[in-house]
């Protein structure tokens, strides 16, 4: 509410995602307290005790919680204001579930009742519940005690076995991605409930053509309704809408003329339609089929759960419009030779006829400028001002121009007779034009000065008649015309596409066209904006989970160690997209950043309770081993809880849900393989980097020392 967030769709997700996340602290503080209890301690001290015992790894994994998520806030452009409030969400529930978990939830347990005592005079539910805790309780530890423990034993004997399938799990993520078994795709096209199509005829189009086109294509929108079949059998259309006269385009412009029709089309909710909307949007186009003199028709699916610009949507800049037009026309041939690629369109729009007039070499010789002859067909037509007449509260103008029937007729302007001067004499220019008017007193045409002579305007000027342009569209003061097109991502990428056109199309067509310069809009921007910035904040992001780590641990190394779980957590979050059948889109990059502060947590808990027994003066590699299955219980709990939140919305089929779904496959399938990372990844790695730290003190000193004597909580504990 401080921020004027709202309850929305990318809120609610942000909830059901920390959902699983805020539970894990209470989970690692409650198994702390739990066996505190199990070792005989009273209620009371054993919640001391057990807070105490993991306060730092929880403040710490927390606020490396925070740190992920952080980047996200300052995401610019379209997803930016997407996924914008999906950090506040996440961030306020960190820092109260943290207070939490440190304060009111160990005095909740300080109330249960003693785990020892008779179950004699409990209720029925509480022996219930104890029934079910005893036997869960005693599965989960015939697991740790007979599956796990031998075998981190085993990994941690053959470290560099299990460092080096590690390794390959990490080389094959990149083949799989380098491949193209995995597709990198902005913003996939989401399962919509409205589409709408906009007809453009050209500029000056009647009002009664353009609602006849209207009206065909409502028509063909009803024929839909009978030609499809929903999933439940409900009509497939609840509402039609028509305009004429203005349409809302892609880039948010209103455009208003009576050449721009629109209809756009309500369904039937796409869970019981059953049918994709691309599929609907490809039997509208066909129902339509060919409108006379149209030069646009577009359909688009939702607009609320899609980016402002088309997958393809390429601006050519230049000075000759002529030569933007042509090189659009290629380019959008180019495009149609790929399959997948439709409704490709130009935004050059041919407006109403003109004329344009071209000085002659000899009207040059005579001394005529260009300004001179504008000026006189300027005045010829549009007049100019001799005098002000005031009438009673009217202040009148007095114009002198050419008589109506001849300003109406365009045979009429190859008739204009232009004054000019013979050959050394000057020219009759504007300036000599409105000296000659002031002498004649304002009455009648002025008299010709001497030596000038009047010669039709097609002895002086080229007059060529052509369609002109109804608008200009300016960048940077460059002249422009854009190219788009749609995409069906089952069939085509935009990436791709792209990369092949600036590999070979692109380069030859600003060779052909010299002054030629092209620029990415649409998708394209928005994903390279959001990809700069990433490139900042992620980096940064990594950079504050790092410090805070190593302070926490006083210990670059472990701090390395720790966060080795991240290139794995994106690995898996790789492999997930790839068995379910998702391209990687922004949503998932975004679940990548903030997954990164995730996945370091299980490993933090477990480094943290090998330095607390090798500090208590253990064995290294039996502190390794019995921290693993010490935290064998939270870790696993954990990652069940945060996976098991996010189930739900990677199973939904509602199309608002589609959007969220990569970046909860992100998250998920991140955290679970964390759990590995954590449990049989990190202790070898850790005894790796204890063999290093030994073979490094016999090159200094010349002994092998002992496992525990290289250990930073050994000899710290000792300074200490």
């Amino acid at each position: 509410h401080y921020y004027d967030v709202t309850l929305n769709m990318i809120t609610m997700f942000g909830m059901v995602m920390v959902l699983g996340i805020v539970v894990d602290n209470s989970m690692i503080i409650g198994e702390a307290i739990y066996v505190a209890r199990k070792r005989g301690l009273p209620p009371v001290k054993a919640a001391v005790e057990g807070v105490a015992e993991v306060a730092l790894p929880i403040i710490a994994s927390t606020t490396t919680n925070m740190v992920s998520f952080v980047p996200l806030l300052f995401v610019p452009g379209f997803v930016g204001r997407l996924a914008g409030t999906l950090p506040i969400v996440t961030i306020a529930a960190f820092i109260f579930s943290l207070l939490e978990c440190l304060f009111m939830f160990p005095a909740h347990l300080n109330h249960l009742p003693d785990m020892n005592a008779p179950e004699k005079g409990r209720n029925l539910l509480a022996r219930m519940g104890m029934l079910f805790h005893r036997y869960t309780n005693h599965g989960l530890e015939q697991f740790i005690e007979k599956r796990y423990q031998p075998f981190v034993s085993w990994t941690l004997r053959w470290r560099y076995v299990t460092a080096s399938i590690a390794i390959a799990i990490l080389l094959l993520a990149a083949g799989v991605y380098s491949g193209g078994f995995v597709k990198v795709d902005f913003f996939p096209l989401i399962d919509g409930n409205s589409m709408s199509a906009v007809v453009e005829f050209p500029s000056g189009t009647t009002m009664a053509v353009t609602t006849d086109a209207v009206v065909r294509i409502e028509e063909a929108a009803r024929r839909l309704q009978d030609k499809l079949t929903t999933a439940t059998g409900e009509p497939l259309l609840h509402n039609v809408f028509s305009l004429t006269g203005a349409h809302l385009d892609e880039r948010g412009q209103i455009n208003l003329g009576t050449h721009f029709g629109t209809v756009r089309v309500e369904l039937l909710d796409s869970v019981a339609r059953g049918i994709h909307i691309t599929k609907m949007m490809a039997e509208w186009e066909k129902e339509v089929g060919a409108l006379n003199g149209a030069i646009a028709f577009t359909i688009r699916g939702d607009e609320t759960t899609s980016p402002p610009g088309r997958p393809v949507d390429i601006w050519m800049k230049g000075n000759d419009l002529d030569q933007l037009a042509a090189a659009a026309s290629e380019l959008k041939e180019k495009l149609g030779t790929y399959d997948g690629v439709y409704q490709i369109k130009d935004d050059f729009r041919i407006g109403k006829k003109e004329i344009n007039l071209r000085l002659k070499p000899e009207a040059r010789a005579l001394g005529l400028h260009a300004y001179d002859l504008a000026k006189h067909i300027f005045t010829g037509y549009f007049g100019e001002e001799l005098m002000r007449v005031q009438r009673g509260d009217n202040n009148l103008r007095i114009r002198l121009r050419y008589p109506e029937d001849e300003r109406t007729q365009v045979s009429e302007l190859e008739k204009i007779r232009i004054p000019v001067s013979m050959p050394h004499q000057g020219v009759f220019t504007a300036t000599a034009m409105n000296e000659a008017k002031m002498k004649a007193g304002g009455a009648g045409l002025p008299t010709l000065p001497p030596k000038v002579q009047e010669v039709p305007l097609t002895s002086v000027a080229d007059l060529e008649y052509k369609a002109g342009v109804s608008s200009i569209q300016r960048t940077n003061g460059q002249r422009r015309v854009a190219v788009s097109a749609e995409m069906d991502t089952s069939q085509a990428n935009s990436n791709e596409i792209v990369a092949e056109l600036k590999s070979g199309f692109l380069q030859s067509l600003v060779h052909k066209y010299p002054g030629l310069t092209l620029s990415f809009e649409g998708e394209q921007q928005d994903f390279r904006e959001a990809l700069d910035y990433l490139k900042i904040g992620y980096p940064l992001a990594l950079m504050g989970i790092f410090v805070l780590v190593a302070a926490s641990f006083r210990s670059y190394i472990q701090t390395i160690v720790v966060m080795v779980a991240v290139p794995f957590g994106s690995a898996a979050a790789l492999f997930g997209h790839w068995l379910f059948g998702y391209d990687i889109s922004i949503m998932s990059i975004l679940g990548l950043v903030a997954l990164s502060g995730v996945v370091v947590n299980d490993s933090i808990v477990l480094v943290d309770c090998v330095n607390t027994y090798v500090a208590n003066g253990e064995n290294f590699f039996e502190a390794v081993g019995r921290a693993g299955v010490r935290r064998f219980r939270a870790i696993f709990l954990t990652t069940i809880t945060t996976v098991g939140g996010l189930g739900p919305l990677m199973l939904e089929q509602d199309s608002q849900a589609q959007m969220l779904i990569p970046m909860a496959l992100s998250m998920s399938a991140g955290v679970g393989f964390s759990m590995i990372v954590s449990l049989l990844i990190t202790p070898c790695t850790l005894c790796i980097i204890n063999d290093g730290r030994r073979a490094m003190y016999w090159l200094i000193h010349g002994q092998w020392p002992t496992p525990e004597e290289v250990e930073p909580a050994r000899y710290r504990d000792l300074i200490e």
